[in-house]
């Protein structure tokens, strides 16, 4: 399974999705089995170059998590809250 983050609205130089994690697991014909995809803050971190450091990209993201890049099976919104 992977698991992709997608900011709602992302900026021009951004990729509108990128891979965050991923776990692998076996399951036989209709048997259902859970996976852990750990998710840390550096899922939602840029580069900046003006500091030249990785900054936390706050706003809307949704987390699709799917079996290949092209097939998504569950999408979950969330909000990444920006630095006080």
């Amino acid at each position: 399974m992977q698991l992709y983050v997608a900011p709602v609205d992302p900026a021009e130089d951004r990729p509108t999705r990128r891979l965050a994690g991923f776990a692998t697991a076996t399951a036989a014909p209709g048997e259902t089995v859970h996976v852990y995809i750990p998710l840390t803050h550096r899922a939602y971190q840029v580069w900046d170059e003006r500091k030249s450091a990785w900054v936390t990209a706050p706003g809307p993201y949704l987390l699709h998590a799917s079996r290949n890049a092209a097939d998504d099976v569950l999408t979950t919104r969330l909000k990444v809250p920006g630095r006080p």
